[in-house]
């Protein structure tokens, strides 16, 4: 009876953590932290990359339209060649 109650007592001083054990724990830790922050990162870039591609769409489309008004409004064309030869 009195082995039983001494393993009992030598459980309940021992079940804190060891430093291998906390090393291990902080290493998990850690590598989960460094993957959510590459993570983010990685959307937070392709957000920017994504807006500057729909900015250099926009531009393209207002450049293709004053082109466009520009021919429409045209009274005369002026051409270089002709196409009867």
């Amino acid at each position: 009876m009195f082995l039983l109650q001494n393993k009992k007592n030598k459980i309940k001083q021992n079940s804190g953590l060891t430093i291998l054990e906390f090393i291990i724990y902080f290493a998990i830790t850690l590598v989960m932290l460094a993957i959510i922050v590459q993570i983010s990162i990685n959307i937070f870039s392709g957000r920017e990359r994504i807006k500057a591609h729909q900015e250099l769409n926009r531009s393209g489309q207002n450049a293709m339209n004053a082109i466009v008004d520009a021919i429409l409004d045209a009274d005369e064309f002026v051409g270089a060649g002709s196409f009867d030869d």
